[in-house]
């Protein structure tokens, strides 16, 4: 893998903490990933800090967790979200992994690599390994990324769901959550509360109106699901502008 198509500021950054390429990112179908641990030095590196996360949304049951984080380095600010769902994560922690992502993304924003690299937290576990393991297959390497080879070929990949298949379980869920299939316990009426999914609603408007094709709008949907079914009751108007606005941006797209 080429050095040169690393954006200049993440080589920098990367060479003042002296460390190497292999301990710092990996490359996830031409998007580089930074990982987590390196993320946490490059933190201390740089002296951010962080307050007390907040907790905006938590179901154990469910296992769905929204968290918000404050960080800061020398006279700058940022905070951001992290969210943990069935949807977007397998481990048995969702608040440990939500609290993670928001880190990593305010320190992310913080030194100024945003959108030139994301968090290995984004990404399940298992996910991170198959995509290294089919990337592995395509150059000839798998052996050297699995403990066990097989003694055949390795099985192929089953065929996976058509985009079609894919807008139309999105669309089904939407229709779930219109209709109240999944009701949370009751209207918020905290004001602080009110506030903080005033933040998620602002972040979510802003994604929606971001979002470049129907499939992204399928994908985006996913990841939010959880945190969706809870704001439809929490603060049905917030809900509801979201709703509008993400059907007028499928239907943009669509026309």
């Amino acid at each position: 893998m080429s050095k040169s198509n690393i954006p200049r500021k993440v080589i920098d950054i990367i060479e003042e903490l002296q460390m190497t390429r292999d301990e710092t990112l990996w490359d996830c179908h031409g998007t580089w990933v930074m990982y987590h641990k390196a993320l946490e030095k490059i933190a201390a590196h740089k002296g951010v800090t962080f307050d007390e996360p907040k907790i905006i949304h938590s179901d154990v049951a469910s296992k769905s967790v929204v968290v918000l984080v404050t960080g800061r380095m020398e006279k700058r600010s940022e905070w951001s979200f992290g969210e943990a769902t069935p949807a977007n994560n397998k481990n048995a922690y969702p608040f440990a992994m939500s609290e993670k992502r928001a880190k990593d993304r305010v320190i992310l924003k913080l030194v100024g690599l945003h959108g030139d690299v994301y968090s290995d937290t984004e990404i399940d576990r298992q996910a991170q390994d198959d995509i290294k393991e089919k990337a592995a297959i395509a150059k000839g390497e798998l052996y050297k990324v699995k403990k066990d080879p097989p003694k055949d070929n390795p099985p192929k990949d089953k065929p996976g769901k058509t985009l079609e298949e894919k807008i139309e379980e999105t669309e089904q869920d939407r229709t779930d959550i219109a209709n109240g299939k999944y009701p949370a316990a009751k209207e918020e009426t905290d004001p602080d509360k009110i506030a903080e999914w005033e933040k998620i609603h602002q972040t979510y408007m802003k994604n929606i109106s971001q979002l470049p094709s129907q499939s992204m709008c399928a994908y985006w949907f996913n990841k939010q699901k959880d945190v969706l079914k809870s704001m439809k009751t929490a603060v049905p108007r917030m809900y509801g502008e979201i709703e509008e606005h993400y059907t007028k941006k499928l239907q943009s797209l669509t026309n």
